[in-house]
């Protein structure tokens, strides 16, 4: 058992039996949090926060965006770890890359006594977060009206809107308090104030399902047939939430059933994506057409087909819904289907004829729609695999290639699943084979960073390991961007040259840069990276790189003799 999961279990005997724990240990990182955010971020005992402090672990370390330990503790709502850490030194000032405060991390914790805490200790409590967003507004989705009232006595702006133009009554509607809501409205804030997207806070309440706050929002005078910048009116936010009691309230109140969005959609599109087959029947039975097509032409059959729900399907194709309209890029509703990865779907939908060799306008057949969304979403790999067996038992194409001369091989290799990869190869799918961008199946499995595993097959079954794209491009440059020194260094070992260059004349270290990998530290090319690029007679595109990268890359890169006062750099 690691560290990390003796820190889940919160146990701290446990923890101080690990003998010699190393600064490697203490330094590591998941997700870009340390140790110490994950064992805060967990609330484990204070005791197990002291006992990582007492042996070294750094407490001014940030993630990725920017949060110390304290934003965590913050969110966690451990006052006795807030005034732990404060006491030993950590910023209480630090802002996220976001612009957020301890006090907004504390406001989304529902604990008055951090917030007035940290207040007393000089948090700025009008700070704003980059999209304009207040405490108040935090606040306003957390649901204590305790913490709202305080936040009001220190003199924060009811009416205060956000970059979108969010007030807090916007945030408060997606919070389902009607206590806070009344509150809010009782203290003066614009009830009818809209969002730039032109969405009341009627809109945001049908997103949140409660019938009691949208017919208080209602009694108040809130308009109910407002429309948004893309024309969508009350009746299809809550379509999408699935409440039949909430849609019937809206229509019998007037709301328009038969609104448009700027893309044509209905009410009924957004129903049957949202897989309530009581809210279509009902929604039919008022009358809306359910042969009604979208701008790009789907149907409610192309929307269902995204929602995996068999039910609604055959309900659908009951009702004499079109099963082979197209859509205007040429999808068929099996080609939704693969999108969602139910084969029970796609196995109904081609026992009653739907065609399983139409093709996309972008010559995408239904098998690259599946290799291509199973590398998309988390789905289990057998299931995928049973999928192709029957797709290709059925007779789709295999070796059909879209338009950008992509195999199904290519999708799959940006999946994780070496079952799918060796399934295809076995069928006979050319492991070479490549894009009109001259991409190999290894250059689209590193991009999307694939593991190593998956890699070393593909290159044990003899895919061009120096395949090289259109820009020149190796796949040791497609892997310094994907932050893998395993992978890169196996690239190394099997002979790839170090010193490629693109068209662009870019380098593997330009790539490895734009990625805040170290690769040069990993490989201790620095000395001959350097002399490569001040070579160079272009440096512009190499400077720019430089003066934006993350402090620590910079400070390397100078520790290893790179001057970036050059006259070389700076000759643009």
């Amino acid at each position: 058992m690691n560290i990390w999961e003796i820190i889940l279990e919160n146990n701290i005997e446990k923890l101080k039996q690990i003998k010699n724990i190393s600064k490697n240990q203490l330094k590591e990182r998941k997700k870009g949090k340390t140790i110490l955010h994950f064992a805060i971020k967990k609330k484990v005992s204070f005791e197990i926060i002291e006992y990582l402090i007492s042996k070294g672990v750094d407490i001014n370390s940030k993630t990725n965006k920017n949060e110390t330990v304290l934003h965590f503790a913050c969110q966690s709502n451990s006052k006795e770890v807030i005034e732990y850490l404060i006491s030993k030194g950590v910023d209480i000032n630090v802002k996220t890359k976001q612009n957020e405060t301890m006090l907004h991390f504390a406001c989304q914790s529902n604990s008055l006594e951090v917030i007035e805490y940290l207040i007393s200790k000089g948090v700025d409590i009008n700070s704003k977060t980059n999209k304009n967003e207040t405490v108040l507004h935090f606040a306003c989705q957390s649901n204590s009206k305790e913490i709202i009232e305080y936040l009001i006595s220190k003199g924060l702006d009811i009416n205060s809107k956000t970059k979108q133009n969010e007030t807090v009554l916007h945030f408060a509607c997606q919070s389902n308090s009607k206590e806070v809501i009344e509150y809010l409205i009782s203290k003066g804030v614009d009830i009818n104030s809209k969002t730039k997207q032109n969405e009341t806070v009627l809109h945001y309440a049908c997103q949140s399902n409660s019938k009691e706050i949208i017919e208080y929002l209602i009694s108040k005078g809130v308009d109910i047939n407002v429309k948004t910048e893309k024309n969508k009116t009350v009746l299809h936010y809550a379509c999408q939430s699935n409440s039949k009691e909430i849609i019937e309230y809206l229509i019998s109140k007037g709301v328009d059933i038969n609104v448009k969005t700027k893309q044509n959609e209905t009410a009924l599109h957004f129903a049957c994506q949202s897989n309530s087959i009581e809210v279509i029947e009902y929604l039919i039975s008022k009358g809306l057409d359910i042969n009604a097509k979208t701008k790009q032409n789907e149907t409610v059959l192309h929307f269902a087909c995204q929602s995996n729900s068999k039910e609604i399907i055959e309900y659908l194709i009951s009702k004499g819904v079109d099963i082979n309209a197209k859509t205007k890029q040429n999808k068929t509703i099996l080609h939704f289907a693969c999108q969602s990865n139910s084969k029970e779907i796609i196995e109904y939908l081609i026992s009653k004829g739907v065609d399983i060799n139409v093709k996309t306008k972008q010559n995408k057949t239904v098998l690259h729609y599946a290799c291509q969304y199973n590398s998309k979403q988390n789905i289990k790999r057998n299931t995928m695999l049973h999928y192709y067996f029957y797709a290709i038992s059925k007779g789709v194409d295999i070796n059909s290639k879209t338009n950008k001369n992509e195999t199904v091989l290519h999708f799959a290799c940006q999946s994780n699943s070496k079952e799918v990869i060796e399934y295809l190869i076995s069928k006979g799918v050319d492991i070479n084979s490549k894009t009109k961008q001259n991409k190999t199946i290894l250059h689209f499995a590193i991009k999307k960073k694939v593991s190593f595993e998956v890699i070393e097959y593909l290159i044990s079954k003899g895919v061009d390991i120096n395949a090289k794209t259109k820009q020149n491009e190796t796949v040791l440059h497609y892997a310094c961007q994907s932050n893998s020194v395993e992978i890169i260094e196996y690239l190394i070992s099997k002979g790839l040259d170090i010193n490629a260059k693109t068209k662009q004349n870019e380098t593997v270290l330009h790539f490895a840069c734009q990625s805040v990998l170290i690769l040069i530290q990993k490989q201790n090319k620095m000395k001959q990276f350097y002399i490569l690029l001040t070579k160079q007679n272009r440096m512009k595109q190499f400077y720019i790189l430089l003066v934006n990268l993350i402090q620590e890359v910079i400070e390397y890169l100078i520790s290893k003799g790179l001057d970036i006062n050059s006259k070389k750099l700076l000759n643009i």
